[in-house]
């Protein structure tokens, strides 16, 4: 299996990356003035190597190679408004209330994981007499992070921690010798622990819960992001090529790389995705502080408009998109049925059958997946695709946004 270094996932051996990666046309012309065009499938990240005449080249975008990490206690400096804190409510909180207290918007990774951490203990859903077991949950989960060496991150790559998020942590946290599965309801940190199952969000979490194991600046400078998807949400990283965003995402509900290639990002809106991309370490601030905030909903849109401007995001278009999607049943969307995992920036829904499924190894994802398709029993649910480019024009009109009373019916 790969542990994730770029070089595995851009080898020019792959025979089947042909389709991802589409045709380069390399222009020569003969002496005599004859011109010819070849038509050569990109196998490789580079340019490719075409006689001396050759006038035209043109490179497949490639991410970012690895690099040493330099270890630091550099703070996160946060983007964001004046935070409106209940209180009250904030105590019970006690990471997230002391950092509060100060006049400051930077924040340590480490009091952003342990604040990470608690909020999710405190929305799981807590029937009688568990409350126990999801602090010892938030505990376990802890105690592991703090057991992972630096040099485990190195050389570091996105695709890396990916691979330590699952491998050395979800795989860790729950029963030994239990094979990876999914399962829909395992949205806490105490259902990973006790079934060794979890699902696309509380995968996330622990993959944000990892990654604040880093110095701030090593986040900061891989343009990591959280994606939504209609019913899913993964994370991933924007890298720039040639002047443009891309945007890669990282599943996390297949074990290995799982990388999940968007594209170009100013064009993620006309090619037919429907998406919400946040800047991560400003969305994992807000996941922790939401449930004791009064601005939430203002912290949120500045948050998806704030991470639009940065990586040139087309933002009305991929919330036309959206708004196109068919509405899910009454009741039934991601953030009424699963509170754990609520989200302001979570829309629609996804049909997946209850209780385990196997979870297969996968170092890549097809980014046109609806909703999933890296089952074994991916014919036992709804696969439903959309065209990329289908629907029409994005219509015009306000954003819509999931706090919205009208989200998400299809008029302006």
């Amino acid at each position: 299996m790969s542990n994730g270094d770029p070089k595995d996932l851009y080898s020019t051996r792959n025979s089947d990356a042909s389709a991802q990666r589409g045709t380069r046309l390399v222009v020569t012309a003969t002496i005599a003035g004859t011109v010819s065009l070849l038509l050569a499938w990109a196998f490789s990240p580079d340019a490719i190597e075409t006689p001396a005449s050759a006038t035209t080249k043109i490179r497949t975008p490639t991410a970012p190679p690895a690099k040493p990490i330099v270890w630091s206690n550099q703070p996160y400096e946060l983007e964001l408004p004046k935070l409106d804190f209940d209180s009250a409510e904030l105590s019970r909180n006690p990471d997230l209330a002391r950092w509060s207290a100060q006049t400051t918007t930077a924040i340590a990774p480490a009091t952003l994981l342990n604040a990470l951490a608690r909020t999710a203990e405190l929305s799981a859903p807590n029937q009688s007499g568990e409350g126990d077991i999801h602090a010892a949950a938030r505990l376990a989960a802890t105690q592991l992070l703090s057991t992972l060496e630096r040099s485990a991150f190195e050389p570091f790559t996105p695709e890396r921690l990916k691979t330590i998020a699952t491998d050395r942590v979800l795989r860790r946290l729950g029963p030994p010798d239990q094979p990876p599965r999914y399962n829909r309801d395992s949205t806490t940190l105490a259902a990973i622990v006790r079934e060794g199952s979890w699902q696309c969000a509380s995968g996330t979490l622990v993959f944000g819960l990892t990654a604040l194991r880093l110095p701030a600046p090593v986040i900061r400078d891989h343009d990591f992001v959280i994606i939504y998807e209609r019913g899913h949400v993964l994370p991933g990283y924007a890298f720039k090529f040639e002047d443009e965003w891309h945007l890669v995402g990282l599943e996390m509900t297949v074990v290995g790389i799982g990388q999940k290639r968007f594209g170009a990002i100013p064009r993620l809106a006309d090619a037919g995705f429907a998406l919400r991309i946040l800047q991560a370490p400003e969305a994992w601030l807000l996941q922790a502080a939401a449930p004791f905030l009064h601005n939430d909903r203002e912290v949120a849109l500045h948050i998806l408009r704030q991470t639009a401007a940065r990586y040139d995001v087309p933002l009305a278009g991929l919330e036309a998109n959206i708004r196109r999607l068919p509405p899910p049943p009454a009741g039934d969307d991601n953030n009424r049925v699963a509170p754990a995992i609520a989200s302001p920036w979570a829309f629609g829904h996804v049909t997946v059958p209850p209780g385990d499924l196997p979870m297969m190894a996968s170092n890549r994802v097809p980014a046109w997946s609806r909703p999933l398709p890296y089952f074994e029993s991916s014919d036992a649910f709804e696969t439903e695709e959309i065209t990329p480019g289908s629907g029409g024009p994005p219509s015009a009109g306000r954003l819509a946004y999931p706090w919205d009373d009208d989200y998400p019916s299809s008029g302006n």
